[in-house]
């Protein structure tokens, strides 16, 4: 679980699959920050890389150049244009749990 992050892979990059494979998500709980909006990945994540994410914020946002025309996608966008492959099972909510939620979420991550 990440808390208050205002990007999550999206400044991320290595050269050739393997050194991308080292930073694939699958099962996160990730609480974005409240920017204005907020960067999950590029266009480039299929699901190979992305899957099964649960994220929490207001704008997330699938971004960069390598998108279809150069601009930022929702996450039901990207899911659309090939929905065997991106981002399968991952789900993002506009509401934001509050603080207290996210501490029982960790607790449970935990066994507490």
């Amino acid at each position: 679980m990440l808390a208050y992050v205002t990007d999550f892979a999206g400044k991320w990059s290595g050269p050739g699959e393997e050194a991308r494979r080292a930073n694939a998500m699958f099962d996160n709980v990730v609480i974005f920050a409240a920017n204005a909006s907020a960067q999950y990945h590029d266009c480039t994540w299929n699901g190979s890389l992305a899957a099964r994410n649960t994220l929490f914020g207001p704008q997330v946002v699938v971004a960069g150049s390598r998108c279809p025309g150069g601009k930022s996608l929702s996450l039901a966008q990207w899911q659309a244009l090939d929905p065997a492959n991106n981002d399968v099972g991952s789900t993002v909510s506009a509401a934001r749990p509050s603080g207290a939620e996210i501490v029982a979420m960790g607790r449970v991550l935990v066994g507490m």
